[in-house]
């Protein structure tokens, strides 16, 4: 049963993250592990070691539910189980992914002119499945790393300059 399952439990771990079904699979196949009497792999015996002891380790919550409000240890106590066992995600979706460099570059066209933007926007919301107010997000992130990235070419450009003995990168006519 071992070598059958390891293969499948390295693949199921490295899902487990995004996938909340990947961490009901394993806790079956430890159950079965544990049923057989068959010692746990090690891959699955760290996963559930990590979340046994993320689970032992809570600290006393700061306001106790016996004054009425607040949670209890216990409460505590299996949320940080459950976070442990990767069977809740942190928040919501996993992000989507907008290439920076791409709306770095379109602010570099557009610039700060919101009505170029409000269609700009809507665009990059529909080309990546986002919604409007996620893709301002975006850009509003990327407006914010503007300026470093502005110097990182200029960087790279300088470097290109000098390792071509060149003064510029127009040539005279």
């Amino acid at each position: 049963m071992a070598q059958n399952n390891e293969a499948m439990i390295a693949e199921l771990l490295r899902k487990v993250v995004n996938d909340p079904h990947a961490a009901a699979e394993l806790l079956a196949l430890a159950a079965d592990y544990l049923k057989s009497r068959e010692p746990l792999p090690d891959a699955l015996a760290d996963y559930l070691a990590h979340a046994f002891r993320r689970a032992a380790t809570t600290p006393p919550p700061d306001n106790d539910r016996s004054s009425g409000e607040g949670k209890s240890l216990v409460d505590e106590r299996i949320a940080r189980l459950i976070e442990g066992l990767c069977m809740k995600r942190e928040s919501g979706a996993p992000r989507k992914e907008v290439p920076k460099g791409k709306i770095i570059a379109g602010l570099m066209i557009y610039g700060d002119k919101a009505e170029q933007e409000q269609g700009w926007r809507k665009k990059i919301a529909e080309e990546h499945g986002l919604a409007k107010n996620t893709a301002k997000a975006r850009i509003q992130e990327a407006r914010e790393e503007r300026p470093k990235a502005e110097a990182e070419a200029k960087e790279r450009t300088q470097k290109i300059l000098e390792a071509n003995e060149l003064l510029s990168l127009i040539r005279k006519r």
